[in-house]
């Protein structure tokens, strides 16, 4: 039981941290472009 709900929660902070990471790289990528225009 314990075991399972520790691998949830790994997963779950693991899924946060890829979410974190594709939004940091979405405004790289904004603020590259905006670099480029400018």
């Amino acid at each position: 039981m314990a075991d399972s709900f520790k691998r949830a929660a790994f997963v779950a902070l693991k899924n946060k941290r890829k979410k974190q990471r594709c939004r940091t790289l979405k405004k790289r990528r904004i603020i590259g472009a905006t670099k480029k225009f400018l």
